[in-house]
């Protein structure tokens, strides 16, 4: 008898003994009403079938560098960093230099500075501008001691025109110390290593003062979290403009972005929000968020140290969407 017929046989008794097994089982579960059990046939006949693992190629796989690209982007900026996140969160490296590079981070401090506000203040809550939140130095000369103002109305002043007298105000509301304090902890929950903050403003501290400071990457992650985690919060840092009334005093003006890149229709991906930040010793930041090219996702950019933040930016955004093949 050959090894075929041989076979064979063995299936089929293997068959009658299974049926026969079912049958069984069926008849002796009463009449209650139960969903079959099917034998998966590769249990019952493991020798008929090879099990094939295949690992299916992730999106990001597919996000490759055309040819004719240049390798990196041409910045001033010493250090900066490009990110694609795709909609399942995966995270794919555009291109960074020197991402973990500590710098003072003047203005883009205010991320972290509203963040942590909207955590401990409600939206509606007035706030008291006190008169040490009037700075000597950088003050935008738009408040007056004793005035009040939602927190709503400050953290778009914060955001919008970068305000310092804003962020003053907020920190001393809740205590300054302890708002820092609280600046810093958060840093920590969202593992922002290289990141420190000693005031609420980014503004050049004196010479026995540490000054605020973090990394690329870092921020990077801080203005994804605003992204994902805050979305309410967020959309203010893509908002032009926003108008201030106070029906008690009269006072009205219109805040500005300070990004002028939000009013940039050359720019192939649009920019959803995003933070600058310009001292004399942080010289010129910006952080921002963007669509992506495959309408999938979004896209983060950060350059930091930059002698032309916004012409740096550009030409990092201008890279990103050029030189990989996004389809």
């Amino acid at each position: 008898m050959d090894s075929l017929r041989v076979r064979h046989i063995f299936i089929t008794i293997i068959v009658v003994i299974v049926t026969a097994y079912s049958i069984v089982v069926l008849f002796s579960r009463g009449d209650v009403p139960r969903k079959p059990y099917t034998v998966p046939s590769a249990i019952v006949f493991p020798f008929l079938f090879t099990e094939k693992t295949a690992t299916p190629q992730q999106p990001l796989d597919l996000l490759t560098l055309k040819h004719d690209a240049a390798a990196s982007p041409t910045l001033s900026a010493p250090a900066y960093i490009g990110i694609y996140t795709a909609p399942d969160g995966q995270e794919r490296v555009l291109t960074e230099k020197r991402a973990s590079d500590e710098h003072l981070t003047a203005s883009v401090t205010k991320l972290m500075t509203g963040l942590v506000a909207s955590e401990v203040f409600e939206n509606s809550q007035d706030i008291t501008i006190r008169k040490e939140a009037i700075l000597p130095e950088g003050s935008s000369g738009k408040f007056l001691g004793g005035e009040k103002f939602s927190v709503d109305t400050l953290l778009h002043m914060l955001f919008i025109e970068s305000n310092n007298d804003a962020a003053e105000a907020l920190a001393i509301a809740y205590g300054r110390e302890l708002f820092i304090r609280r600046m810093n902890e958060k840093a920590r929950v969202l593992g922002l290593e290289h990141t420190w903050y000693g005031n609420p403003t980014g503004l050049d501290p004196d010479r026995e003062t540490p000054a605020n400071h973090s990394s690329a990457r870092d921020i990077s992650r801080l203005l994804a979290y605003l992204y994902t985690s805050q979305p309410r919060l967020f959309v203010i840092l893509g908002e032009k403009s926003y108008s201030l009334r106070d029906v008690p005093s009269g006072k009205f003006y219109t805040a500005t972005t300070t990004d002028q890149l939000l009013d940039d229709t050359t720019l192939p991906l649009h920019i959803l929000g995003g933070k600058t930040g310009t001292t004399t010793l942080a010289k010129k930041n910006l952080a921002v968020i963007t669509t992506s090219p495959n309408g999938k996702g979004f896209l983060i950019f950060v350059v930091l140290h930059s002698d032309d933040n916004f012409t740096d930016m550009k030409n990092l955004i201008e890279w990103a969407s050029s030189s990989f093949d996004w389809h």
